[in-house]
């Protein structure tokens, strides 16, 4: 019988995956919605008190008030694409 190595994910304290820069090309991309209409896609995303912190394609860092999130349609957006994405509670 053989035996594949076991899959293991490390998950930060908002429940998103960490991944390593190993390069394996499945990173995903996280849209996110703020309440002007715009949506962004971002490589990473983090909180930090409550301002919003994340990384563009062109690996940019960009932030925003947490607050200008429109947070059901972000997490509506990413869980079509099944992207694991979630912000902490206001």
């Amino acid at each position: 019988v053989e035996r594949g190595d076991p899959v293991v994910g490390q998950y930060d304290q908002y429940g998103q995956e960490i991944r390593s820069s190993s390069g394996n090309g499945d990173s995903p991309i996280y849209l996110l919605a703020f309440t002007d209409h715009v949506i962004r896609a971002a490589a990473a995303y983090w909180v930090d008190g409550k301002t919003l912190h994340y990384l563009t394609l062109e690996y940019e860092q960009k932030q925003g008030p947490l607050e200008t999130v429109d947070r059901d349609l972000s997490l509506q957006l990413n869980r079509e694409r099944r992207v694991p994405f979630s912000l902490p509670a206001p």
